[in-house]
């Protein structure tokens, strides 16, 4: 029988935070961002984390900067993001999900730091 692995939990510390694109009739200025999890033969995760373009289009999605690691936390994703505004100029809006690894101080700094307001789904 195959051993079956689960896959890493992401804890979510805070009450639902806003979606602040949800309105937005023009999201051009919105870069969104994601961590995908990906299960190595030796049952433990890696982490691969993206930050797309503004264009926000889902079928024809262009990849601004993206990391393999690991560990998953707000460094992490705080790596992720410089890269992207070191190459590309900087969204109005990032739009991630509830993850720890974006709820971190270190990331909620980041965005302060750049004047780049965080929405949340």
């Amino acid at each position: 029988m195959p051993q079956k692995y689960r896959k890493p939990v992401t804890e979510v510390l805070y009450a639902q935070r806003p979606n602040l694109i949800k309105q937005l009739d023009d999201q051009s200025g919105v870069w969104p961002a994601d961590v995908t999890y990906i299960r190595v033969p030796s049952g433990q995760y890696m982490y691969f984390g993206t930050v797309y373009d503004p264009d926000y289009d889902p079928e024809n999605r262009k990849v601004l900067a993206h990391k393999l690691s690991s560990i998953r936390d707000g460094r992490f994703v705080s790596d992720i993001l410089v890269e992207a505004l070191k190459r590309h100029q900087k969204p109005a809006y990032l739009h991630t999900d509830m993850g720890s690894e974006y709820t971190s101080s270190v990331f909620e700094n980041l965005l302060a730091t750049n004047h780049i307001r965080h929405s949340y789904s």
